[in-house]
């Protein structure tokens, strides 16, 4: 929770000054730090803390359809930020706990940018010299009540975050939510090492996609072991034509159902996921399923038809982290149609399990190519 103001609960009274002194006397180390931390904590009300914000874009689909986050959905969401006071040492010198700013939401306004309440103000530098504040941020905001999945995903699938006083790296849980359709998009920011600026100004958080999209773009067709197959169907006179179809399409997920997102990164351009692995490591989802008929090759002995059955708009996000025993991956079902000359359809259905591991890249959007080679005829 925030920390009151120093300037309206003071913590030395003047007329208790005689009882503290002798404190001072016998415990001088217990009385400085004391008060020392505490007009450290919300800083000295001379300049206030203030942020600005943008987002780096991945290639995820420019439809939109997954829930990525831009600078629109930014402003409509929010951020939360963690911030350590390291005094006079910068943030690798010293164990660190975020308690100088907690999970502090960031709004936008317009007119008045990102804004928080209550404010939060720099340390003052004269007695103690130049103190370090490093900012650690994440989006969207989560207030971490996961109690109501449908109507606060954030809520859901941002639930918990590392405690004011652990003394780590802030970090904090992410979970796929149970449901495609309410899937959140995860962006963190960091800022080692400031130290107070001018009073206008504000530090400027640099967002990047610390998810993986995968499935966005599944694309299904046949393969040239496959058309030579059917092709010398025809040319050896079994049928006087062939044509396949495709009539159904399932995509289903097995991935890691959650991760932990470390907000300290050593290189700021690439996420710091830790895996947990208590309870079931994975989880399943399907992202869509598909029904209809749609022709991906036909041979009349004169000419062929080749045609790529294509659904986008359905990607799905997924943590981008390898772990030793434990596979990510998507499982693409079709059901085909087999047409020779004026006989009665058959149908057969087949899957194919492809694995995500090493194809996972926050921030990018993996798609998902099936090209069918054989089928028994």
């Amino acid at each position: 929770m925030p920390y009151t103001y120093p300037h309206t609960q003071k913590r030395c009274p003047m007329h208790k000054l005689p009882f503290f002194a002798a404190l001072a006397f016998l415990f001088p180390m217990v009385l400085t730090q004391s008060c020392q931390d505490f007009s450290l904590r919300r800083g000295d009300a001379q300049i206030a803390i203030g942020f600005s914000a943008n987002v780096v874009q991945g290639t995820f689909p420019a439809t939109k359809a997954s829930g990525e986050i831009g600078e629109e959905a930014l402003r409509t969401g929010g951020f939360g930020v963690f911030a350590c006071h390291t005094g006079i040492h910068t943030y690798g010198e010293v164990t660190v706990s975020p308690d100088f700013l907690y999970n502090e939401r960031l709004s936008w306004g317009e007119g008045d940018g990102w804004t928080y309440s209550p404010l939060a103000y720099w340390p003052s530098d004269e007695e103690a010299g130049q103190h370090y504040l490093s900012f650690f941020a994440y989006a969207p905001y989560s207030s971490g009540d996961a109690s109501l999945p449908y109507t606060n995903p954030a809520g859901y699938c941002i639930p918990s975050w590392s405690r004011p006083a652990e003394p780590s790296d802030p970090w904090l849980l992410y979970r796929l939510h149970p449901d495609a359709n309410y899937q959140v998009d995860l962006l963190y920011a960091e800022l080692v090492d400031q130290t107070r600026p001018g009073i206008s100004a504000r530090l400027p958080f640099t967002f990047r996609h610390a998810l993986a999209c995968v499935g966005d773009n599944v694309t299904i067709g046949c393969g040239a072991a496959l058309m030579s197959q059917l092709k010398a169907l025809v040319d050896g006179g079994s049928t006087s034509s062939i044509a396949l179809s495709l009539t159904s399409v399932t995509v289903t997920y097995s991935l890691l159902e959650k991760g932990r997102l470390v907000l300290w990164s050593a290189d700021p351009e690439t996420p710091s996921w830790q895996a947990v692995l208590s309870e079931n490591p994975l989880t399943v989802r399907t992202a869509f399923s598909w029904s209809g008929d749609e022709t991906l090759y036909s041979y009349d002995g004169a000419s062929s038809v080749v045609h790529s059955w294509r659904k986008s708009g359905r990607g799905i996000f997924a943590i981008p982290l390898n772990v030793d025993g434990v596979d990510q991956t998507a499982t693409v079902t079709v059901t085909l149609k087999i047409v020779r000359g004026v006989e009665d359809p058959v149908t057969q259905t087949n899957s194919r399990t492809l694995f995500l591991r090493g194809s996972l890249e926050a921030g990018q959007s993996a798609d998902i190519t099936v090209s069918l080679s054989t089928l028994i005829l």
